[in-house]
C-alpha cells in the first residue's frame, strides 16, 4: 500500500510547466550559462545520457527549447538493456525524461505532468504522462529519486535521477498515486475480476486501449456515505463489480476532446455525458465532475473522478457538513486565560481580553490549542461545578459520542450536542482558579 500525504487529497494541485510567449523570464536563453545539452556533456556522471543523447539525434530538439531533464545518472543504466530497444524507443525513452518548460524543485507537487514522450493509439499521438509524488524526497512514477535538484541551464533546468523512469500502463498510476488508494483496494479485493491484470494489458492485446475514469479517495469515502456504509469491504462483490465496470471504456482511448457524444460505452453499460457541462451523469442523476484529465499511458488514458460513479440504487441523503471552529486559548501566567487567535465563521470571544466570555453554538465543533496546557489544562463545568469535559480528569460527556471529546497533545476538542449545551456553564484552568470565564449558547 502507498504511503498517505497530506494532500487531503489525498485533494490533486497542478503544477503549470508550459511556458507562455509572454513570459520570457522562463524562454529567454541566460547568457553565461551553459545550455543543458553542455551541463550533461560535462557531468562526469552522464556519461552514458550524454551518448545516447548524442547517438540518437536529441542534442539539437533540446537546443531548440526550454526544457527540464530528469537526468539519470550512469549507474541508472546497469540493468536496462539499451541494445534491445529500437532506436524509436530509445529516444521515446529518453523524451520520456523530458518537460516542456523551466521547472525547479520548488515548482513540484503531487501532480502529473505531460512529458516529451509519445504514444500512438488510433493513429492519434499524445503525450505520455509523468507522476510526481513529493513527500520527504521527490519520486518519479514512485520508481526514480531525484538525487540532485535544481542544476541550473541557460534553457532549461536539470535534476539528477537515480533511476531511468519507468513508462507507465494504467496499472501503474493506480498503484503509485496516494490519491487511488480507495480505488486499489477496490480493485484488487480478492472477490473482484483481476482488473488490475486488465490495466495491465498490452496496448496490441484486448481490451486496450482502456479509458479509466479513476474516483479519488474522497470521492470513494462520500460514495460510502451515500451507501450508509462505513467501509469498502461492506460493498458486496456482485454489486462493487458494477460499480467498478461503470469505470472502464474498453478498445478507447478518450482524451477530453474526443468526449463528443452524449453518452459513452462502460463495461457496466451506458452513461449519459453532459457536452455542455463536461459532466457524467450517473444513473441516480448524479453529475459527476473532472478533477484532472488526460493523464496518458501507453497503453490507455485516465480522467481523475470528484465522485464515484453508481449504479442506480437507493442512497442516503449526504450529511450536513460539520461547522469547525478552532481556536488558542493563551494565558497570563495564572491569573487568566485569553484567546489569541480565532480560525472559521464564529466570533467565539474578543480576542485578548482576559477571562472573555465564550458563546458557542450547538451543532459546531470546535478545537481548542491551550498553550502551556500541562500546567494550564482546560475544563468545562455546569452550575454545581461538576466537570463535564476537561484535560485533567475524566469529564461526565468525556465518552459521549455525539460530543466525540479528544484530547490530542494540546488540542480539545469537541462537537456542541444539546444535551451539552443544556449544562455547560464555565471553563476554567483545573490548577488555578483565578483562570475562568462565562459560557454562553446560541
Amino acid at each position: 500500500m502507498k504511503h498517505q500525504y497530506s494532500f487531503h487529497f489525498y485533494s490533486f494541485i497542478l503544477i503549470c510547466l508550459f511556458i507562455s510567449c509572454e513570459d520570457d523570464s522562463n524562454t529567454q536563453p541566460i547568457l553565461g550559462l551553459s545550455t543543458t545539452v553542455e551541463v550533461i556533456a560535462n557531468s562526469e556522471d552522464h556519461t552514458i545520457l550524454n551518448s545516447l543523447l548524442q547517438e540518437n539525434g536529441l542534442v539539437e530538439f533540446l537546443d531548440e527549447g526550454t526544457f527540464t531533464i530528469f537526468a539519470p545518472v550512469d549507474a541508472a543504466f546497469e540493468n536496462v538493456d539499451i541494445s534491445s530497444l529500437s532506436p524509436e524507443e530509445i529516444r521515446n525513452l529518453l523524451l520520456y525524461h523530458v518537460i516542456a518548460g523551466n521547472a525547479t524543485s520548488a515548482d513540484f507537487s503531487n501532480t502529473y505532468l505531460d512529458t516529451q514522450a509519445t504514444v500512438n493509439i488510433n493513429e492519434r499521438e499524445s503525450n505520455l504522462s509523468l507522476f510526481v509524488n513529493v513527500a520527504d524526497n521527490i519520486f518519479l512514477n514512485e520508481n526514480a529519486l531525484i538525487l540532485e535538484t535544481d542544476l541550473n541551464a541557460s534553457n532549461g533546468t536539470i535534476h539528477s535521477i537515480d533511476q531511468l523512469i519507468q513508462i507507465p500502463n494504467l496499472s501503474t498510476f493506480v498503484n503509485i498515486d496516494p490519491n487511488f488508494e480507495f480505488l486499489l483496494a477496490a480493485l484488487s479485493r480478492e472477490d473482484q475480476p483481476d482488473y488490475l491484470a486488465t490495466l495491465a494489458t498490452n496496448l496490441e492485446d484486448d481490451p486496450a486501449p482502456i479509458s479509466l475514469f479513476a474516483p479519488s479517495n474522497e470521492a470513494f469515502t462520500a460514495a460510502l456515505g451515500l451507501l450508509g456504509l462505513e467501509d469498502l469491504a461492506e460493498i458486496e462483490a456482485d454489486f462493487l463489480t458494477e460499480i467498478l465496470n461503470f469505470h472502464l471504456v474498453a478498445n478507447a482511448n478518450l482524451r477530453e476532446i474526443d468526449f463528443t457524444e452524449i453518452n459513452i460505452q462502460t463495461l457496466g453499460g451506458n452513461l449519459e455525458y453532459n457536452l455542455e457541462d463536461n459532466v457524467i451523469i450517473d444513473a441516480n442523476g448524479r453529475e459527476i465532475e473532472f478533477t484532472t484529465r488526460n493523464v496518458q499511458t501507453i497503453n490507455g488514458i485516465l480522467h481523475v473522478l470528484s465522485d464515484v460513479i453508481l449504479p442506480e440504487t437507493e442512497l442516503q441523503e449526504p450529511p450536513e457538513p460539520i461547522n469547525q471552529i478552532t481556536f488558542t486559548l493563551d494565558n497570563e501566567g495564572t491569573t487568566a486565560y485569553f484567546v489569541s487567535e480565532i480560525n472559521g465563521n464564529e466570533l467565539v470571544t474578543n480576542v485578548n481580553e482576559n477571562n472573555s466570555t465564550f458563546t458557542f453554538t450547538v451543532g459546531t465543533r470546535y478545537s481548542i490549542n491551550v498553550v502551556n496546557a500541562e500546567n494550564h489544562p482546560l475544563e468545562f463545568k455546569n452550575l454545581d461545578q461538576d466537570v463535564l469535559l476537561s484535560q485533567a480528569v475524566e469529564g461526565s460527556f468525556a465518552s459521549d459520542p455525539d460530543v466525540d471529546f479528544t484530547i490530542e497533545n494540546t488540542i480539545f476538542s469537541f462537537t456542541l450536542t444539546q444535551d451539552l449545551a443544556d449544562q455547560v456553564s464555565s471553563y476554567n484552568c483545573s490548577n488555578h482558579p483565578n483562570m475562568t470565564g462565562d459560557i454562553l449558547v446560541n
